[in-house]
């Protein structure tokens, strides 16, 4: 009697756990094809193929993006018309190039603004020479200071700005 009356009471209890799921997830005909359209139209519904991929991952720019764009049509426009006429727009093809560089006459030039000066450019390449930055020869490409660190390793101690005796520079010093 034990076993039928455990079988019964697990019966009655599978049932009204299945009643219970059952009646907090129903919805109507109605409600179901509302969701159904809504997805479709917002690109959530999963397009056909094996990537398992939505509409809107597959083809973005047939659906609304999810957040507005910061920039205004007009200030797209303008920034289209700016960049037409300046040659910033990409050439047609497969080069990848912008107008601007495979026909430069057709464009304004722009203004070339100098980094550093020459006498910054000079003092950094003394510097190398000093310090052994300056890549050594060979197929290396190792820096002169790791090439020969006995040359440079008492020119750690040294000032940064102080002068080098005359005929003692690095370079003279690897070979």
């Amino acid at each position: 009697m034990f076993p039928l009356r455990a079988v019964t009471t697990s019966c009655l209890l599978s049932v009204a756990l299945v009643t219970t799921v059952s009646a907090q997830t129903t919805k109507t005909r109605e409600q179901v094809r509302a969701e159904f359209e809504q997805a479709r139209r917002s690109g959530d519904v999963l397009g056909s193929g094996e990537a398992g991929l939505t509409l809107r991952e597959l083809h973005p720019q047939t659906y609304p993006s999810a957040q507005p764009s910061p920039i205004s049509r007009s200030g797209v426009i303008a920034d289209l018309v700016h960049e037409q006429a300046h040659g910033d727009t990409l050439a047609a093809g497969e080069i990848g190039l912008p107008l601007n560089e495979i026909s430069p006459r057709l464009y304004p030039s722009k203004a070339l603004v100098a980094g550093r000066s020459r006498a910054d450019v000079k003092a950094e390449v003394r510097e190398a020479v000093r310090d052994g930055g300056l890549l050594a020869s060979g197929e290396a490409g190792l820096p002169l200071n790791q090439v020969h660190p006995q040359a440079y390793a008492h020119r750690e101690s040294m000032r940064a700005d102080a002068p080098m005796p005359s005929g003692s520079t690095p370079m003279a010093m690897a070979h």
